[in-house]
């Protein structure tokens, strides 16, 4: 059988080439592009959980309080209330061995009628070694003003499991110092009463008692005429003539 041959040309399909050098940088499915992709993908939640256990060791960190410095905080606090009970209980068993409750109350209490505190406000605590702090009071009294000092706390934790404070008489009122107590002294002034006849004033006193009880005192002379006899007046009808008898 004869072979015919058609003269149109054959038809050639054409496939991409796959070379690396035909493919544009970072186009293919292992491009440099698709790769950085992947990384930031993977690290990222690394990082997401890094920040987060900084994030709440800080928060732990930050709510963490030492012992001592909670119970100096609740002591303070319970100060500006004036709730002496809680107070006691929050003392070393040192100090509650040697003060009972109630020697605890009444010399906060003599304190305050006697300086006429109104109201108690502390300030930041200050840690000023182991075991020691300081906090600056404000005492507002209707006498005196304000009283302002810095009060010094000392904790101790021997006999018990939480520290206590170890209290000292002076602290009842800022700006006393160690051995001193508080002690109120009323100076009145000189009573005055008027005497409507002299015209002046005179204080009521020990120097006025001692005399006379009048005021102004009379002079020496005056005072010698006052004391001599007085002469008897006579009746003038006594010394009219009697008439002559007839």
């Amino acid at each position: 059988m004869p072979f015919n041959v058609s003269d149109r040309p054959m038809s050639t399909a054409r496939l991409p080439d796959r070379s690396p050098k035909a493919r544009p940088a970072g186009a293919g499915p292992h491009g440099p592009r698709t790769r950085r992709k992947r990384l930031t993908g993977r690290a990222l939640p690394v990082v997401v959980l890094a920040l987060a256990a900084f994030a709440g060791g800080a928060a732990l960190g930050a709510s963490h309080e030492p012992a001592d410095r909670k119970v100096a905080t609740r002591f303070v606090k319970a100060w500006e209330r004036r709730d002496y009970g809680a107070m006691y209980e929050l003392l070393s068993a040192a100090t509650r061995t040697d003060v009972t409750p109630r020697r605890f109350e009444r010399a906060y209490d003599r304190a305050a009628d006697t300086a006429t505190v109104e109201s108690i406000r502390a300030g930041r605590l200050r840690q000023a070694g182991d075991g020691r702090f300081e906090v600056p009071v404000r005492a507002e009294t209707r006498r005196f003003g304000t009283l302002s000092g810095t009060v010094a706390l000392e904790l101790d934790a021997a006999g018990s499991d939480l520290p206590g404070v170890v209290w000292e008489r002076h602290q009842v009122l800022p700006g006393l110092r160690e051995g001193e107590r508080l002690r109120r002294d009323v100076d009145l002034p000189a009573r005055v009463c008027s005497v409507p006849r002299a015209g002046r004033s005179s204080p009521r006193g020990r120097s006025a008692r001692r005399g006379s009880g009048r005021w102004p005192p009379r002079s020496p002379a005056a005072s010698a005429r006052s004391r001599r006899p007085r002469p008897t007046a006579t009746p003038s009808w006594a010394t009219r003539p009697t008439p002559s008898s007839a």
